[in-house]
């Protein structure tokens, strides 16, 4: 067999070396695959406008990247009841708001305040709804004066859905005065008479004498 000569073998240097630049090649290796694919995926990059079909309007960017949108946005889809917070202004209603439940008048509001009393000893007062319009009654008040033992009865009259009603007022002895007894009623009601009819509201001496210093009061809202 032939001889190598001292400087052919491989001594552990040699091996070393080998060993060392085939570790460093492995290493090296992929990075040279991503940065070849890097430049070629660069290369194939292009600016692309984004522009409205109809007026050729380009879409702008916010230096943050967001898009920016100008005019009216309709958005859909969205869940029947939307969580808010904070403070909500609600602005642009109808006129006319349609509402479901229900719904309970405050005197005056929207209603208007409306009253009538009686004039100067006069036994009754008689009035006409007017046309048109709607009249809550909550209020009747009486006020009688007759002889000492007499009674006094006090009753309102009007006519509601067609029907004439008496609506009959409880009213107590207050006290006695130089012969004349004294009675007073203080009712809350709700009485809600047609349009263009008749109110009647009267109080009487019940035993026949003769009724003085009668003061009758209606009142309520119209609508």
């Amino acid at each position: 067999m032939e001889q190598l000569t001292k400087a052919q073998r491989l001594n552990g240097r040699h091996i070393t070396a080998i060993v060392s630049a085939i570790c460093v090649a492995i290493v090296l290796a992929p990075m040279a695959v991503v940065a070849a694919s890097t430049g070629s995926r660069s290369s194939t990059i292009q600016k692309v406008l984004v522009t409205d079909p109809i007026h050729a309007y380009e879409a702008r960017v916010s230096s943050t990247g967001a898009l920016k949108v100008g005019g009216t946005v309709n958005v859909g889809n969205l869940p029947a009841t939307q969580p808010v917070s904070g403070s909500v202004n609600i602005g642009n209603l109808p006129t006319t708001q349609n509402v479901g439940g229900t719904v309970t008048a405050v005197p005056g509001s929207p209603g208007t305040p409306f009253t009538v009393t009686s004039a100067a000893a006069a036994s009754f007062t008689q009035f006409s709804v007017p046309s048109g319009k709607h009249l809550a009654i909550q209020t009747v008040s009486v006020r009688a004066i007759v002889p000492t033992g007499d009674k006094v009865e006090a009753f309102l009259s009007y006519t509601t859905n067609g029907a004439t009603v008496d609506l009959f007022i409880p009213v107590a002895f207050a006290y006695t005065l130089s012969g004349d007894d004294f009675y007073y009623a203080n009712l809350p009601v709700d009485v809600y008479p047609n349009p263009s009819s008749q109110v009647t509201f009267e109080a009487s001496d019940v035993s026949g004498g003769t009724t003085a210093g009668v003061i009758l009061t209606v009142s309520g809202y119209l609508t």
